[in-house]
């Protein structure tokens, strides 16, 4: 079980095309898409108020119409506690419509804590410049609320 964390971010572009806005991406919509504008790299800013427990980040993307407009690598990047943005996870896509999945990890194994992350196109199928993405997910594991102790103090 996963807890979905998309509609808790405030999202950005480094670039968007009239008529594609960025919240696209996360409408649930699988007819809509955000589109870049201009030469690549392109990135998408996910931002979030606290700090965030994310495991997984997830693409819709479809190749109905033209393939260039499809991103074929994928590289995301989040805050660290060390204030610096680090790379966590790349993915060079095949061609296929769907659903692709990438693990977000420390180098532990766990799942990483971020109040940003980045996603960033290096580049399109058939060598495209603007890029085109239907969907994003961002999930996280979901943790059972431990109780909050009551604290007691003793007459001083």
């Amino acid at each position: 079980m996963f807890y979905e964390y998309k509609s808790q971010a405030v999202w950005s572009a480094s670039t968007t095309k009239g008529g594609h806005p960025i919240y696209n991406i996360y409408d649930d919509d699988l007819s809509t898409f955000w589109e870049s504008d201009g030469n690549i790299p392109h990135s998408i800013t996910a931002r979030f108020e606290t700090r965030v427990e994310l495991s997984q980040i997830s693409f819709f993307n479809t190749f109905a119409e033209e393939d260039s407009y499809t991103p074929n690598v994928f590289t995301i990047f989040a805050h660290s506690y060390f204030g610096s943005i680090e790379q966590v996870s790349t993915k060079t896509l095949e061609r296929k419509a769907g659903w692709v999945h990438l693990p977000l990890k420390r180098p532990t194994g766990e799942p990483i804590f971020t109040d940003i992350l980045v996603i960033s196109i290096g580049s399109n199928f058939d060598l495209g410049n603007n890029s085109r993405v239907w969907q994003v997910s961002l999930r996280g594991p979901i943790r059972p609320k431990v109780p909050s102790q009551q604290l007691m103090f003793d007459e001083f």
